[in-house]
């Protein structure tokens, strides 16, 4: 099977991954950006085409989430009639995305919490993972192998996938926990600083209102491996977010309490934003612009078996502060 290597996922990446996949790859994965969607979706000509979720990203381009949802559903201009649309049954823009897709005579199959989805998360526990898909009258069960409702969502969308592809769907349950996250998208590293043990939770690549909720999410619901153990959050900008940047980042305010972490590290001159709500709600945080003084300072905080999340933009440079705490503990 071929796959996206190195996210290249614009025309010329995607003639690039192309270019390199074995000639007798049955399948081929690509991730397509909603950069040059249409000429994106000319190259690669896709059978099936899936459309995870539509947010507030990137709006200093795009200006809203229906226009997002538009750009997106241009992959759809490159596919034969009868080829599969698969599409997140709980989002707010599925009428525009739905519209699309049958523009170009497309079969639809929908996941997500929706009643009407053909793949319907019906139950979730986060504890465990486990969740309860139901498919065509049937339920079943997997576990996750990444933790959070998101990712359970997204084993749907592999799940309806291979049902476009007349697969059964139900061999595949056993091995979906055997997915791991990639580093900056949720990996899980336990690490020495200065001789403790902590728990690093990477989520630096990117962030969007949606995805930093999503992992002020699974930091709630992570347990802590002993009593006197910590939650502590390291949030970095999230970019691109238009004129409603210092809305969104102040909107994160209950969401961060509600994870009942015990010290919040800011970083970046949007997230600045977020502190007088803060400290409102008696939330001890903090604000830094030098990466070199949030290190150090956390190094000085850290102790046995806390979990530290880390969450921001990759334009906001906190990955290379990841970087560097990997890399110190490998020295």
């Amino acid at each position: 099977m071929g796959r996206t290597e190195h996210n290249a996922n614009l025309p010329l990446g995607i003639s690039w991954n192309l270019a390199s996949i074995p000639w007798n790859a049955r399948f081929t994965v690509l991730e397509m950006a909603i950069g040059n969607m249409q000429l994106n979706s000319s190259i690669a000509r896709p059978d099936v085409a899936i459309i995870t979720n539509i947010h507030p990203a990137h709006l200093e381009y795009h200006h809203n989430t229906e226009e997002i949802a538009r750009k997106k559903s241009r992959i759809f201009s490159g596919m034969k009639p009868g080829g599969t649309a698969i599409i997140n049954r709980d989002i707010a823009e599925w009428p525009v995305i739905q519209a699309e897709a049958n523009k170009f005579n497309l079969k639809i199959l929908s996941f997500g919490e929706h009643s009407e989805s053909d793949f319907q998360l019906s139950q979730y526990d986060s504890s465990s993972g486990t969740a309860t898909v139901t498919a065509h009258g049937e339920s079943a069960q997997f576990r996750a192998g990444a933790p959070g409702i998101h990712m359970a969502m997204n084993s749907l969308a592999c799940l309806a996938c291979l049902h476009a592809l007349d697969l059964d769907y139900r061999i595949a349950l056993p091995f979906l926990s055997m997915f791991t996250p990639l580093p900056g998208r949720g990996s899980l590293t336990r690490i020495n600083v200065r001789g403790k043990k902590i728990n690093l939770i990477d989520e630096a690549y990117n962030a969007n209102p949606a995805s930093m909720k999503a992992a002020l999410q699974r930091i709630k619901e992570t347990p802590l491996a002993r009593q006197t153990a910590r939650k502590i959050l390291v949030l970095g900008d999230m970019l691109e977010l238009g004129k409603g940047s210092k809305t969104y980042h102040e909107s994160l305010a209950p969401f961060i309490t509600d994870t009942g972490a015990s010290a919040v590290y800011l970083f970046g001159k949007e997230m600045k934003n977020l502190n007088p709500k803060l400290t409102e709600q008696g939330i001890d945080s903090k604000i830094y612009s030098d990466p070199a003084a949030l290190k150090e300072a956390l190094e000085d905080t850290l102790d046995e078996e806390d979990i530290l999340l880390f969450k921001g933009s990759h334009g906001s440079g906190l990955h290379l502060l990841v970087k560097d705490l990997l890399e110190s503990e490998n020295a």
